[in-house]
């Protein structure tokens, strides 16, 4: 392993270079433009002074980027996306913090971009102080020649949200020399061909459309995460369990995914330009699908239930406005989120002339812990 003095002097003669995007010591970090280099040699420079900062002994505490892509939420209550883009977030639009909930695993890019040279290798490991607070952090090699920012896999194993704050401590690395001497540079110019994060920096990230988060390989979607999905696929998905109350629910289902896919499409704009196009053609959409919808939705919406602490259930009432009694009607409740072990129940309470709710039910796990939950519901009235 590298100490200090070995990591300064490869800093001076080039064999690593180390550049900071943001001044992660303002609050919030301060934008670098363009990234600025450690430069060993000069201890009042600004990156060196960030790096001094963070540089313990014989290893590197690695701060936090603005960005993170989530592999379990599409969007999420509070959460602003980047660019539209599902399930990527940017701190700098929420106070410069995110809470990662219990079970939600995320990927980050670091701060900082780090460029090794042949004769140099590293590894990034876990903090004791988030590791001790049940986030799990995946250690990565970093392999001689790399060049670009380094990428983590971060997962809450706790029963309760964990906060992320833009810009702070969250990985050490270690760097090491390379025994057996300096590989070749042909080793460097595989990487371009095998690695999809090679060369990626935050002012190419921010300056143009590049993917923050590149992936080589794509998850598979689920029912409702699916943008090509047909009726025909719908029925086969759910219509076993659809058959023995029949058509009308199977609508009723059919319009709730339509519900959860418009509200997840206003969630991806970002300008009122956007959402204004998007909403028409929303508008043209539920045209065409009044003659599939012939059992007729009343009413229809989304709400939040507040499930206090030690507590397992929550609830919420949705006034119906002027609803009647006058003839038969039938309430569908679904999460509109990723809730494991989360159960959500609807109540219609009608009146003969008027005044009628809608009382939802929402249930957590027994062992969900006592620390409460806010839970995203969607409602639907036939």
């Amino acid at each position: 392993m590298l100490s200090e003095e070995g990591v300064k002097k490869r800093l001076q003669s080039g064999e690593v270079t180390i550049s900071y995007a943001f001044d992660p010591r303002a609050t919030p970090p301060i934008r670098l433009e363009p990234s600025e280099k450690v430069d060993a040699s000069d201890p009042g420079a600004r990156a060196t002074q960030i790096f001094d900062g963070n540089f313990f002994g014989d290893r590197l505490s690695l701060t936090l980027g603005p960005l993170l892509l989530s592999h379990n939420f599409g969007w999420h209550k509070g959460r602003k996306r980047y660019k539209g883009r599902p399930g990527i977030f940017d701190l700098r639009r929420t106070g410069n913090s995110v809470e990662i909930q219990s079970g939600e695993s995320v990927t980050v890019n670091a701060n900082e971009h780090i460029r090794l040279g042949g004769s140099t290798g590293a590894l990034t490991l876990p903090r004791l102080t988030h590791s001790t607070a049940g986030l799990v952090l995946a250690g990565s090699y970093v392999d001689p020649y790399w060049d670009g920012i380094a990428v983590l896999q971060l997962v809450n194993n706790s029963p309760r949200p964990f906060t992320l704050t833009f810009g702070e401590k969250f990985a050490t690395t270690f760097f090491f020399p390379l025994s057996g001497g300096a590989l070749p540079p042909s080793f460097r110019d595989r990487f371009v061909s095998k690695s999809h994060h090679y060369g990626l920096s935050w002012d190419r990230i921010l300056s143009s459309d590049a993917d923050p988060f590149p992936l080589r390989k794509q998850p598979v979607p689920g029912v409702l995460g699916r943008s090509d999905w047909t009726a025909k696929e719908l029925l086969t998905r759910v219509g076993k369990p659809l058959g023995a109350v029949g058509l009308s629910v199977g609508v009723a289902a059919g319009a709730l995914i339509y519900v959860g896919r418009v509200q997840d499409r206003i969630e991806r704009v970002d300008t009122v330009e956007d959402a204004q196009r998007d909403q028409q053609k929303t508008i043209s959409d539920l045209e065409r699908s009044v003659e599939v919808l012939k059992a007729g939705t009343v009413a229809s919406g989304s709400t939040v239930v507040q499930v206090p602490a030690n507590d397992v259930t929550g609830t919420a009432l949705v006034d119906l406005g002027g609803l009647t009694a006058n003839r038969a009607h039938t309430a569908f409740v679904t999460l509109a989120g990723v809730y494991p072990g989360v159960v959500a129940t609807g109540e219609l309470r009608l009146g003969p002339s008027g005044g009628s709710q809608l009382r939802i039910v929402v249930r957590l796990p027994t062992d969900a812990g006592p620390s409460g939950a806010t839970i995203a519901v969607a409602w639907l009235v036939t």
